[in-house]
């Protein structure tokens, strides 16, 4: 698995740019093939269905995974949640998690993208309501690059200033983010499919 992550998006269709310059060094593909979706929505490349890849954006940044096997991926900005608004998207025994974590609003955004990468794993979608959807509750907020086996599922979490990602795989965990810039992107006219 690879992992490509931009800083400085300006236009959600930077995040094809990020795509395909994934494709070209990982998979020696010069052109970004047709994509499409699946029955659940997620994307994926009919003429190549052996590759797999999922995008994330959030703010100014974009995270991409290229792997032969499903991948999740999710990117979110911290931000402060109303606890009205927490209570509808939790289990109870996530609530407590996040109260005794001090109702931190990088822990919720830890758990969030737990959630978020693990739904776009199974390509699943939110198909139940996202407080059924269980992810690891660690002890903590764990640090950039930390693994989480989860059942027949790994997360791996990243992490930033003011932002946090999760990627989810099967049974292993990546390793790093290759960043770049706009600047450093193929220009690519199409729009990015919505969460």
């Amino acid at each position: 698995m690879v992992l490509y992550g931009l800083d400085g998006m300006t236009h959600r269709s930077q995040a094809y740019g990020l795509l395909a310059v994934g494709l070209r060094e990982h998979w020696d593909l010069e052109q970004l093939p047709s994509i499409a979706r699946g029955k659940r929505g997620k994307p994926l490349f009919p003429d190549f269905p052996q590759l797999r890849f999922n995008l994330s954006h959030s703010g100014p940044r974009a995270l991409c995974a290229l792997d032969w096997d499903e991948v999740g991926v999710d990117i979110q900005q911290i931000t402060l949640r109303r606890s009205a608004f927490l209570d509808r998207l939790l289990s109870p025994e996530e609530r407590a998690w996040l109260l005794g974590l001090g109702d931190d609003p990088e822990a919720f955004t830890q758990l969030w993208t737990l959630k978020e990468s693990f739904c776009k794993f199974t390509g699943l979608g939110l198909t139940r309501p996202i407080s059924a959807i269980p992810v690891p509750l660690p002890r903590q907020i764990l640090p950039s690059g930390a693994c989480l086996p989860f059942g027949s599922v790994c997360f791996t979490l990243f992490s930033g200033p003011g932002w946090r990602a999760a990627v989810c795989s099967p049974a292993r965990c990546a390793s790093s983010i290759r960043w770049l810039t706009p600047g450093q992107l193929p220009p690519v006219g199409k729009k990015i499919p919505q969460k």
